[in-house]
């Protein structure tokens, strides 16, 4: 009954003082109150009622009347702090608010359909952001230049990883090298449309030089005919169906392009020998016809 008679008294007290009946400060913990109520403790309560209640929003503040830091808002229909019925974190000048767990972990997990935006009040996926996103020391960063943009600078050597599953390691990495060099590592690289390009250079290990050594086994030409009659195709050069079926290999098919393209030039050399010396053995009988002829 007496804590009862304290705890009526006490509220009493408080709305007398709300009133502005008594000018008193309370101290709670304290002998020397500097603010209507000034507790020096802890406090609990199920529930805090913002003082400050006005359209558009509502808040509590951290700091004291002369500085100010920062508060947490309920923003009504404010565009200032949000988009209307937001909760808002807000700090004053240009303190930061810093997110700082021990050793745990930091979420942020929209329910259903909620998403998160950065730079933006109305994002359209899970996380939406309207800016530079900047990672590391070295200056990469993905960016909005010409509609979208991922750029990797740094001292480094920048590259892009790709895998088909969980692991560490990667199964394809696009790769700048030290000379300027985008190459492709660890996997084939496909174009399914149409690639074009100014250059086209191809490495190979070898060329077709051997054609024009003593022991090369130049076919005849009537070698080649029979081939042709019973295979469809040039020797050593691959079938229609081979090709339709594998592919064509660029630098396979360069190789045996010149090494065809040297076979008919050696066959050329031999057939214009024969030419010359049809030439001459024809000049020879014509002297002869015309000698005859006068006697």
């Amino acid at each position: 009954m007496k804590s009862l008679n304290l705890f009526v008294l006490f509220t009493l007290f408080l709305l007398l003082l709300s009133n502005g009946i008594i000018a008193q400060n309370v101290g709670i913990g304290t002998a020397t109150p500097e603010y209507n109520l000034d507790v020096n403790g802890t406090t609990q309560t199920d529930y805090l009622q913002p003082g400050l209640k006005s359209a558009p929003y509502e808040f509590l503040r951290i700091g004291n009347p002369g500085d100010f830091w920062g508060g947490i808002m309920k923003n009504i229909n404010s565009a200032t702090y949000g988009d209307g019925d937001d909760l808002v974190f807000f700090t004053y000048d240009h303190r930061d608010i810093v997110l700082r767990p021990g050793n745990g972990d930091v979420f942020i997990q929209p329910n259903g359909t909620g998403r998160v935006g950065i730079g933006t009040k109305t994002p359209t996926a899970k996380l939406d952001v309207n800016g530079t996103i900047a990672w590391g020391s070295a200056g990469a960063s993905l960016t909005a230049n010409q509609g979208a943009a991922i750029e990797l600078r740094g001292t480094g050597t920048p590259f892009v990883d790709f895998s088909n599953d969980a692991s560490i390691d990667y199964d394809a990495r696009i790769i700048l090298l030290g000379d300027d060099r985008l190459t492709v590592q660890g996997a084939e690289f496909n174009v399914l449309n149409t690639l074009s390009a100014t250059r086209v250079k191809v490495t190979t290990t070898g060329y077709p030089d051997y054609v024009f050594k003593a022991d090369y086994d130049l076919k005849t030409l009537e070698e080649v005919a029979h081939h042709i009659q019973t295979k469809g195709h040039l020797p050593g050069v691959p079938s229609e169906k081979e090709i339709v079926e594998n592919g064509l290999d660029l630098n396979d098919q360069s190789i045996w392009q010149m090494e065809k393209i040297e076979e008919l030039f050696l066959h050329s050399i031999e057939l214009n020998k024969q030419v010359k010396e049809l030439l001459e053995t024809n000049e020879k009988l014509e002297e002869r016809i015309e000698q005859l002829e006068n006697q």
